[in-house]
């Protein structure tokens, strides 16, 4: 399934073409309101948790702009897949468990948190845009300037796209 097809049409038209895709937007845009929080531990980049019957997105304030957008991102595709067992979590700097746990009760990694990774870098990186990108940039930076987001995930994307493995 592309990931792309969570998204209503009115969201995908809006959104579809803009580079960098404005996150923030189209998270509000489906009811999400996200913040920036100092309670996050280094190697945690993000949650999203239910919060008095309203979806909020926090990322780490320590990490840089294009990672916290790379975040929003993976957690409106959690929040696309699993709106329905996100938790209620009213006070996270007591309670910084992960609202929704990545592994299932066996410690296998839940299908779907691949799949809103998947779905983070298609909405940030979309194929075609990225294709071109790729063969007209000299660096992974000019490309991660480009499209805002870690040269890292920009080195996944290209490894995900040129090599074939669409699982990334």
């Amino acid at each position: 399934m592309e990931a792309l097809n969570k998204l209503i049409q009115p969201l995908k038209d809006k959104y579809l073409n803009v580079i960098p895709l404005p996150v923030i937007a189209l998270a509000k845009d489906l009811g999400l309101q996200v913040f920036e929080s100092k309670d996050l531990l280094d190697f945690e980049s993000g949650t999203i948790r239910k919060e008095n019957q309203k979806y909020i997105i926090y990322v780490n304030a320590n990490h840089s702009p294009p990672r916290q957008r790379y975040t929003i991102a993976h957690e409106i595709g959690l929040f696309l897949m699993f709106d329905y067992k996100i938790q209620e979590k009213i006070d996270i700097s007591k309670n910084l468990e992960a609202a929704v746990a990545p592994f299932d009760t066996k410690g296998n990694v839940d299908e779907r948190f691949l799949e809103a990774y998947k779905f983070a870098m298609d909405i940030l990186l979309p194929e075609y845009t990225f294709l071109e990108k790729w063969h007209s940039s000299r660096t992974l930076d000019e490309i991660a300037r480009f499209f805002a987001v870690p040269k890292e995930i920009v080195a996944l994307r290209a490894n995900s796209l040129l090599t074939g493995n669409r699982k990334g």
